[in-house]
């Protein structure tokens, strides 16, 4: 039986809380790495994946590095 991965679900949480915590609107997120406003919406919602080029521009425009959003995205996803 194939299991199902977590990780995108998990660093969708991620983007949403480091959102809220920078006190961010999904607006100002969105144009912070040029994507369009409904996009945020959707990732964290679960609906949309970012490519890496998109995680990468997500992670700066929080002031991030994407490999440890994705480090902590996978501790989540073993939690």
């Amino acid at each position: 039986m194939r299991r199902t991965s977590r990780l995108s679900p998990a660093f969708a949480k991620l983007i949403r809380k480091y959102r809220l915590r920078k006190g961010l609107s999904q607006e100002v997120l969105a144009e912070a790495a040029s994507v369009h406003h409904t996009y945020i919406g959707l990732l964290e919602r679960g609906l949309r994946k970012p490519t890496l080029e998109v995680a990468d521009r997500l992670a700066k425009a929080l002031g991030k590095k994407l490999s440890a959003l994705v480090e902590e995205a996978e501790r989540a996803e073993i939690e």
